[in-house]
This record gives structure tokens, C-alpha cells and sequence, in this order.
């Protein structure tokens, strides 16, 4: 009996192993339509990523993601739910910003806040409609 749970909780865990590298691999298969863009000065961080949905005419609804990591960590490579918001038609905007470790608060927000300006006033260079914009992170 004791094999047999051993067993069944190894192909548990091989099966959480292969749906969640699927699922990374759809993710790092979409390529940005617009990579490593600057939207600020203040630091070689102040860039950001534009995936459009290929389901969607232009101009169309805009995400932009802010990425995780209590602003001491992570990038804008990957997105979470990229493919989620792709499917349903919208476009996605992906942005870093500096980390705590080069710059303090409210640093954070004042590039995060430049990137949704820096996209509203270029929304047309990016086939995005300025008067659909959301913020997700």
C-alpha cells in the first residue's frame, strides 16, 4: 500500500511538473509587438514591453502589468496572465520600474505613473485606444 501512495504522489507531483512548464512555455513563446521600450530617463529599468492580440482590431482595450516583487525584485519578462488577456482581446503593456535597491519610495510610483502617461499620450504609435486603459498588478 505504502508503494502505491508513493507512486500515486509521484505522477501527482510529474503532472504539476508538466502543466506548469506548458504553461511557461505558451508565456515565453509570445514575443512582444514593442520590446525594451524607454518611457522614462531616470533609470535603464524605465522600459516596457506592448504585446497585441491578434483576436482584436485596432485601436484596442489596453492592460498594463505591474509586476510582483514588493518593489524590491522582478521584471516585466513573462507577464502573468498574458495569454489570458491576449485571448480576450486586449493588448498588454509589461513595465519595470527602478527597484528599492536603486532608487526609495515613492520612486516606484512615480514610474509606474509615467509609463500609464507615456502610453496614454502614445497610444496611437501602439494601436491601443487611450480611453480603455487598466492597471493590473
Amino acid at each position: 500500500m505504502n508503494v502505491i501512495r508513493k507512486a500515486l504522489a509521484f505522477a501527482v507531483v510529474v503532472a504539476v511538473a508538466a502543466i506548469s512548464a506548458i504553461a511557461i512555455y505558451r508565456v515565453m513563446a509570445i514575443q512582444p509587438h514593442f520590446q525594451d521600450v524607454a518611457y522614462g530617463g531616470d533609470s535603464s529599468r524605465n522600459t516596457l514591453d506592448v504585446y497585441l492580440s491578434e483576436t482584436s482590431v485596432e485601436p484596442q482595450p489596453l492592460v498594463i502589468l505591474v509586476h510582483g516583487g514588493g518593489f524590491r525584485s522582478g521584471d516585466k519578462a513573462r507577464p502573468g496572465h498574458l495569454d489570458d488577456f491576449l485571448a480576450a482581446g486586449f493588448a498588454v503593456a509589461a513595465i519595470n520600474y527602478r527597484l528599492s535597491g536603486e532608487a526609495i519610495w515613492p520612486a516606484q510610483l512615480t514610474d509606474v505613473t509615467r509609463a500609464v502617461s507615456f502610453l496614454h499620450e502614445n497610444a496611437t504609435d501602439f494601436g491601443i485606444d487611450p480611453d480603455r486603459i487598466a492597471i493590473f498588478g
